[in-house]
């Protein structure tokens, strides 16, 4: 069997060491539809830890570097995505940003409340922001290189004419 590509889980395991981590999920404890192990205490902590079917996930969009989908659940648990962690994706719940931790190894996981809720998450890198700034930067100076010398040019004409 596989896991969908987003569900719900109300057990959390805080492991902080690879060998932890690697331990536990190797373990016959670990079942992955029910427990996220995650390697960062995100300070959310879920009262009730008893698996529930009543929650539904589905995704209104989908794309390489986005994708946003509607949750409902009835109790506090972690959305977890079969995709893989990767830093540079960021969450937004009903429009806020959420932290997402990294999960089971490889994937991602978001803390959620009780409710129905809008999660987006889209890939959004400092290095690409960065790369931009530089990249508009460097294309300022190189169309100040151009203009200002002609400019400087056509007053030293004007100059020497009058």
């Amino acid at each position: 069997t596989y896991l969908p590509r987003a569900y719900m889980v109300y057990d959390a395991r805080v492991l902080t060491d690879s060998a932890s981590i690697f331990r536990f999920m190797q373990s016959k404890e670990f079942e992955p539809s029910r427990t996220v192990v995650l390697d960062a205490d995100p300070g959310f902590r879920t009262s009730d830890t008893s698996y529930t079917h009543q929650w539904s996930a589905g995704f209104t969009s989908y794309n390489m570097n986005s994708m946003s989908l509607n949750v409902a659940t009835p109790k506090d648990g972690f959305l977890v995505f079969s995709e893989i962690y990767y830093p540079g994706w960021n969450a937004y719940i009903d429009g806020k940003p959420q932290t997402i931790y990294r999960s089971n190894w490889n994937q991602r996981a978001i803390p959620l409340m009780a409710g129905t809720h809008l999660v987006e998450s889209r890939f959004e890198p400092a290095s690409f922001r960065n790369g931009a700034w530089i990249t508009l930067a460097t294309l300022a100076l190189c169309v100040g290189g151009i203009v200002y010398p002609s400019l400087r040019k056509n007053t030293t004409t004007e100059q020497l004419s009058a």
